[in-house]
């Protein structure tokens, strides 16, 4: 059997980003990008400088890749890319095993659970939905459920709200900057998962509870095994 690190108990709540935290569905993501990148003469902009977005808005991110500044013109490539990318986005995506097990002794444990990420609700709770994971998280607050996005405390805030916490039972999990930039401007605990883009020590430089290499570590055998 398999228990969780003690010092993952002292949290009454741990709440996740989804991307490249909990979930992989950046193959998907990155062909979506290029598909609407090209239509717009965008043909040479390489797959590692799409999945470095990942956890953006889709405006912020076609600013990166594109340099266009026009709010009008990036507010129509966020719609062709939701044209190309949502119908079967959540089909695209795939739980990493370490994170359903650690979701499983979570909740195993009586932490509750939430979700805060800059991907759109709906397609949060649809891929729930498809990997028979309906029911399992307390609260999703996805890019249109709060006033701001993150790094902006907002979307978190509104998620202790929902799930009855204090900052101080709060621990937050993201795979990148942005995250330890929100966990720290919301004045909660985070762990740092280096499955997304950025490396141990990009992560290590906001306040952290850990730093770890997949949620494999958060967890381990029980004594008798």
């Amino acid at each position: 059997m398999m228990k969780l690190k003690d010092w993952i108990r002292e949290y009454e709540a741990c709440v996740f980003d989804f991307d490249l935290t909990l979930a992989d569905g950046s193959e998907w993501i990155v062909e979506s990008f290029h598909r609407v990148l090209s239509v717009h003469g965008y043909t040479e902009v390489e797959d590692e400088d799409i999945r470095r977005t990942i956890g953006m808005t889709l405006e912020d991110a076609f600013a990166r890749l594109t340099g266009e500044s026009d709010r009008a013109a990036l507010e129509a490539y966020h719609r062709e890319y939701t044209a190309v990318c949502r119908p079967q986005m959540a089909e695209h995506t795939r739980f990493y095993p370490e994170g359903l097990q650690l979701l499983r002794l979570l909740r195993e444990s009586g932490i509750r659970l939430g979700i805060v990420s800059t991907k759109e609700g709906s397609v949060i709770v649809r891929t729930l939905e498809l990997n028979g994971l309906d029911g399992w998280f307390d609260t999703v607050i996805g890019l249109k459920d709060a006033p701001a996005h993150k790094p902006d405390p907002s979307g978190l805030r509104e998620a202790m709200r929902r799930l009855g916490v204090s900052e101080r039972r709060t621990l937050y999990f993201g795979d990148n900057i942005i995250d330890g930039q929100t966990a720290r401007n919301a004045g909660v605990d985070y762990v740092g998962v280096t499955t997304g883009v950025h490396s141990a020590e990009e992560l290590a430089r906001y306040p952290h509870r850990a730093v770890v290499a997949t949620l494999a570590e958060l967890y381990g055998p029980t004594a008798e095994e």
